[in-house]
């Protein structure tokens, strides 16, 4: 029984290294991708950022709590569009192994921090001659 339960042990345990390796490498890619996309954004005014990040909020919010569209797609497709992270524990079967987190919830709020940033650059260049 106890050789029975190692071998067990030892199964799963290389089940959740694969998972956290997958997860590491999709979110490596994921993260370049994200970085990318907020050197390309450019916002241009506080209300554009402000509108960006409360659309954002219903978006999500009808989209994932009052659909089934986004568990779709966030388990369905498997490229770097996503942050995986992998659990401490297996799932039951069936179940999909990772929790997610959207790049559109990292670059949208990157991209408003972006020109708040930029917004306070600008002052202190003028401020400070």
């Amino acid at each position: 029984l106890a050789s029975a339960t190692g071998v067990a042990s030892a199964s799963w345990e290389n089940e959740i290294a694969d998972l956290r390796t997958l997860a590491a490498t999709n979110d490596l890619i994921a993260i370049s991708v994200a970085v990318v996309s907020l050197g390309q954004l450019a916002l241009e005014s506080f209300v554009a950022g402000a509108s960006l990040l409360v659309g954002l909020f219903f978006y999500d919010a009808i989209s994932v709590f009052k659909s089934d569209a986004m568990m779709t797609v966030a388990t369905k497709i498997e490229a770097p569009v996503k942050l995986i992270f992998a659990p401490a524990t297996m799932p039951p079967e069936g179940r999909y192994p990772f929790s997610v987190l959207g790049l559109g919830d990292i670059a949208v709020p990157g991209a408003f921090i972006a020109m708040l940033r930029q917004f306070d650059l600008e002052r202190w260049l003028e401020s400070n001659p």
